[in-house]
This record gives C-alpha cells, sequence and structure tokens, in this order.
C-alpha cells in the first residue's frame, strides 16, 4: 500500500484523540475507475461513535474527486458489526464472495 500512496493511487486516514490514533482506513485505486476500502478498523473503546461512517465517507469523497473514481467498493462480512456502518453511509450489497480455506494435514489424524 504504501507504494501505491507514494504513487498518487490512495491514501490513509484517521480519526485521533488526544494525538491517539483511534481510526482509520485506507482507500485505494488501480486507475480503472474503482477504488476499495482497505483495513477499516475503529479501536473497541472508541466504537458507536461514528468516527468509521465519517471517514468512509471522507475517504470516498477523496477517491471521487482526486482519484477519479466512478465506483467505491467495501467489501465486509454480512454477520459481522461493521456492515451497518457501511449501509448507514450509503453502500448496498452488490455480491456475494465466497472462499474456502484447507488446513494442512498436522498427521495427527
Amino acid at each position: 500500500m504504501r507504494e501505491l500512496t507514494d504513487r498518487g493511487k490512495g491514501s490513509w486516514f484517521g480519526a485521533f484523540q488526544d494525538g491517539r490514533l483511534v481510526a482509520s482506513l485506507g482507500v485505494f485505486t488501480d486507475g480503472s475507475g474503482l477504488a476499495r476500502y482497505q483495513s477499516v478498523d475503529t479501536l473497541p473503546g472508541y466504537r458507536n461513535r461514528g468516527l468509521a461512517g465519517t471517514l468512509v465517507h471522507h475517504a470516498g469523497q477523496y477517491a471521487l474527486t482526486e482519484l477519479g473514481a466512478r465506483l467505491l467498493v467495501i467489501q465486509a462480512d454480512p454477520g459481522y458489526h461493521a456492515i451497518r456502518v457501511y449501509r448507514s453511509v450509503g453502500f448496498a450489497d452488490a455480491e456475494t464472495a465466497v472462499s474456502l480455506q484447507r488446513f494442512p494435514d498436522r498427521g495427527d489424524g
């Protein structure tokens, strides 16, 4: 992500309380007109204060005006609490992604 930031393809955003980073996210593009949010996080003691929603909004405005994005994408588990934040700032479910993981055989079974 550092390389993309250095090349002007994205940026990181943060919310601070008394100089401490309490919420952050990144938004990046590959130049195709699509921008994707990365690593949206808020410290547990600072949740439910609107910080993530505010950052998502401002980062989206940046992506549209500064990065030339026409489509903003954020990926979230439908059962995860943060999806309410994304929906509250205008995101809607568009696709379903499925992933599988196979753990290596440890030879104990």
